[in-house]
């Protein structure tokens, strides 16, 4: 799985236990297609700094889930790896390009193997 090189260092230093992710409503090859995650309980992955970059450790999911984005509390926030829930939300959006709290996303949430 793909992360920014600040948010891959803290699932590696294990500070970021979760993940947000926006629905792809166009590619059912995308493993985040809105009908289905391809993401799995129990699955491994490598945690990537950048598409094409070399894992930088490994994690394993153990809860896949949707849910809007208005339920995040800021125990989730914090889970993502931000402090609050104001954190998420600026990160959000400058990845995103928007924030929709009404918008429904995949919530996998995982663990790093060591």
């Amino acid at each position: 799985m793909i992360f920014s090189p600040d948010l891959a260092k803290l699932v590696s230093d294990g500070r970021k236990t979760a993940t947000r992710r926006r629905r792809n409503l166009d590619n059912p090859r995308s493993p985040w297609w809105w009908h289905r995650c391809r993401y799995t309980e129990g699955q491994r992955f490598a945690v990537q700094p950048g598409r094409g970059k070399h894992r930088i450790c490994e994690a394993v999911i153990t809860s896949v889930r949707e849910e809007r984005l208005c339920e995040m509390s800021g125990l989730d926030a914090y889970r993502e790896g931000f402090a609050d829930l104001a954190a998420f939300r600026e990160r959000w959006e400058a990845i995103n390009g928007s924030y929709d709290p009404g918008e429904t996303v995949h919530v996998i949430e995982f663990r790093k193997v060591r």
